[in-house]
């Protein structure tokens, strides 16, 4: 069976874990948790997710309801049929849809696109986008090919809640991997309750226990996202527990903040090979179109070979515009000012990702 990650696309930005090995948290550039401020959250199901899976709908249901009667103090998830057709991007209205195309998903199997404010990291808005490159079941039992909606809208719920990829626990649902033909996650885990517990709990008007409340989700940032597997698993303990981009990630399916399901192939002997610099960001520009961040930014490399480029122009989906925060896959958007971690490979130099979902454009100047 193939392993596969997940991706998410949030308006999020540094993740952080409580303990090794456990569930991951995002948080603003402030420290502040993400999360969100209402206790019970509306949550549309577009009619394109039949497309996906004719129980589609039943399966967002399921896995709303699995989280709605475990997840101490989140929001109270209300899953309903939307009467109108949807679009994925910050526009108040969150949703589940499916897409046959998704540039922001790049070749993640389903991404959260997660908007926030970036000072009290409240959620604004959550989208999960499935991806249409993939083929999907609901059944007790999936053939080989095919991936576990249950489990990947379980995944995404997850992420919107605020929780980010587990990198280690295979039994967590937040685990950042998953395989065709699998069935055996479609619920919250321990871990995953212990992480949403952590967010939500202490929040004004939480519940004690037990109740119906559910959460919400944002999309989470960690590890091993399904999208593309571009680096190596080596570094990515050391760029979810130090910095985003002090380190390569081995995702292979993608996150939004969701899933990906792109096979995770082992490291290339370039992957391997590859040695790295660090660049500056000397410019981060963001718009909006409709819903979605576009960002354009410029990098700087420092210490180079005589054959690296002066300049680096990258476009990015996400970004950081009007006190909002909004990123794919729990990667954060960089800032001017930032340094970053490119990878030399190939003879190709290219920003190291967590969460290599992006779709990104390179421009090099000599």
């Amino acid at each position: 069976m193939n392993r596969l990650t997940f991706g998410i696309l949030t308006t999020a930005v540094a993740v952080t874990s409580s303990r090794a090995d456990a569930y991951v948290l995002k948080k603003t550039t402030n420290g502040e948790l993400v999360r969100w401020s209402e206790t019970k959250i509306a949550l549309a199901v577009d009619s394109s997710v039949t497309h996906a899976d004719a129980n589609a709908a039943d399966a967002v249901r399921a896995g709303a309801d699995h989280w709605n009667q475990k997840a101490t103090g989140a929001p109270y998830v209300n899953v309903t049929d939307s009467t109108k057709s949807l679009e994925p991007g910050y526009d108040h209205v969150n949703s589940v849809l499916f897409r046959e195309s998704f540039a922001p998903a790049g070749k993640a199997i389903a991404v959260t696109v997660l908007t926030y404010d970036d000072k009290s990291g409240e959620i604004v808005d959550a989208d999960i986008v499935i991806s249409g490159k993939y083929e999907y079941n609901t059944s007790e039992q999936i053939e080989a090919g095919r991936y576990d909606l249950r489990h990947v809208v379980a995944h995404e719920l997850g992420h919107s809640l605020g929780l980010g990829d587990e990198a280690a626990l295979e039994d967590a649902l937040m685990f950042g991997y998953t395989k065709s033909g699998d069935v055996s996650r479609r619920e919250p885990s321990e871990d995953d309750i212990e992480g949403v517990t952590a967010i939500y709990a202490n929040q004004p008007g939480a519940s004690a226990s037990g109740g119906c409340n559910a959460a919400m989700g944002s999309r989470g940032a960690t590890g091993p996202y399904a999208l593309g597997l571009l680096f190596g698993v080596v570094f990515y303990g050391v760029a979810r527990r130090k910095n985003r981009f002090l380190a390569a990630t081995p995702l292979a399916i993608a996150a939004f903040t969701g899933f990906a399901a792109q096979a995770a192939p082992e490291p290339s002997t370039d992957v391997r090979s590859a040695h790295y610099v660090t660049a500056e960001v000397t410019k981060s520009e963001s718009s909006w179109q409709g819903g979605m961040l576009r960002t354009r930014i410029v990098l700087a490399p420092k210490g180079c070979a005589a054959d690296c480029p002066s300049e680096i122009v990258e476009e990015i989906w996400g970004g950081h515009k009007d006190g909002f925060i909004q990123e794919i896959a729990g990667e954060q958007v960089p800032e001017q000012g930032e340094s970053v971690k490119l990878s030399m490979s190939a003879g190709k130099l290219s920003r190291v990702l967590s969460s290599p979902h992006f779709t990104a454009r390179f421009a090099h100047r000599k």
